[in-house]
């Protein structure tokens, strides 16, 4: 049977946030695999492995991206896309950073979801569109938010937000309707479910880094005077996960 995964080389040094990436895109139906930020490695990886994306941060690679990139290009045969991540937001980098050969310029942070979003715009791809679920993306949000996995909490977010994306107006709807129905999913009481969720909250908060914060909320932690409140939150990474799904299925 022939494999029709998307092949995505992930240059990196086995950083935490890119071997996060490279597995939840794995979960999301990609072949995706990390190659060290070594120029003359990373070339000659790309040219033995023929894979169909190539994602690199600027910031932080020890490889010179533009030579890499202006490498395939000028080949003038096989070339993947580049999709280039930075933490810098600058006109000029970004005309650099095309002008070698980059398919798509990223800003950090992002995040797997974002990434697959921006490959399936660039190489539409059945396999890859049957593996993306709201159940991998919300799951991949609270991992991202630092919710302790080992808590109550942590499975209730989870169960709210999904139900919360699929179906509209249940975050604004939390007393009488969302917490009801993660109670009934749990066979637990609403109280529970909401002062779950409330601890889990409070928790995640104390340890969660500023840029997921951003991420999802468009903030940094101190703009709220302890964290935000259970509607504030489920909220937020409700609408982060419906605009990002829809910007994918698109």
């Amino acid at each position: 049977m022939k494999n029709d995964k998307l092949k995505v080389l992930l240059c990196g040094d086995s950083s935490k946030k890119v071997i996060t990436i490279a597995r939840d895109l794995t979960n999301m139906g990609f072949s995706a695999y990390i190659r060290p930020s070594d120029e003359d490695m990373l070339i000659s990886s790309v040219k033995k492995e023929n894979p169909d994306v190539v994602i690199a941060d600027l910031t932080s690679s020890r490889a010179d991206l533009f030579k890499v990139m202006r490498t395939f290009r000028n080949a003038g045969s096989f070339c993947p896309e580049f999709i280039i991540t930075s933490d810098i937001d600058n006109n000029f980098i970004k005309r650099q950073v095309f002008d070698a050969g980059a398919s798509y310029f990223l800003l950090n942070p992002c995040g797997a979801y974002e990434i697959a979003s921006v490959i399936r715009s660039l190489i539409p791809s059945p396999v890859a569109d049957s593996f993306f679920d709201v159940e991998s993306v919300v799951t991949e949000a609270i991992r991202r938010l630092a919710v302790p996995a080992n808590i109550k909490g942590y499975h209730y977010i989870r169960t709210a937000v999904i139900f919360s994306v699929k179906k509209n107006g249940m975050v604004t709807n939390m007393t009488k309707k969302l917490y009801p129905d993660v109670a009934e999913y749990y066979h637990t009481t609403p109280s529970s479910v909401e002062k779950a969720i409330r601890h889990a909250i409070q928790l995640s908060w104390n340890r969660v880094e500023s840029d997921a914060v951003r991420t999802y909320f468009g903030c940094t932690p101190d703009v709220y005077k302890s964290h935000p409140t259970n509607s504030e939150y489920l909220a937020a990474v409700t609408d982060k996960i419906r605009l990002g799904i829809k910007k994918f299925s698109s």
